[in-house]
């Protein structure tokens, strides 16, 4: 059993306005849906020592866990899901806030970032709720 953290690329090599340009190119929901799956994919994961109820997310249907650390200034944040779209959007989020430092994150309108993804009104409710609670609970993480 690995009890290592591994960086993500998301957030690092693969930054916010990657994912925005990305998924401009993505025509229709269910292209995007895909690209989500793919993310998913491509998101490391958490090892199963960091799957407790430390780090689980209030608010997310599926179980859902996010660990942070803060490293000279900077939040590097590892998260995994059970459920692969939930991954995928982690994915998402990391892209966003990964390697930031607090003002960064606390800045950042992650609505608009949501919404010209064109993720806002194609998620359900409880998808919708379960990002939230993982962005709030970043934000105030970090501030």
């Amino acid at each position: 059993m690995s009890t290592v953290l591994t960086d993500e690329k998301f957030g690092f090599d693969i930054q916010a306005n990657d994912m925005l340009q990305l998924f401009s190119q993505q025509s229709g929901w269910d292209n995007k849906y895909r690209q989500i799956i793919v993310l998913a994919k491509q998101l490391n994961g958490l090892p199963d020592l960091f799957k407790t109820d430390e780090h689980l997310i209030d608010g997310c249907e599926s179980a859902t866990w996010l660990v942070t650390r803060e490293i000279q200034g900077h939040w590097h944040f590892y998260a995994d899901s059970e459920a692969r779209i939930v991954k995928g959007l982690l994915a998402l989020v990391l892209a966003a806030f990964n390697g930031k430092s607090s003002q960064q994150i606390q800045d950042f309108d992650i609505h608009h970032y949501f919404a010209t993804l064109g993720l806002t009104k194609q998620l359900s409710p409880s998808r919708s709720n379960g990002l939230v609670a993982v962005v709030e609970a970043i934000k105030t993480l970090t501030c």
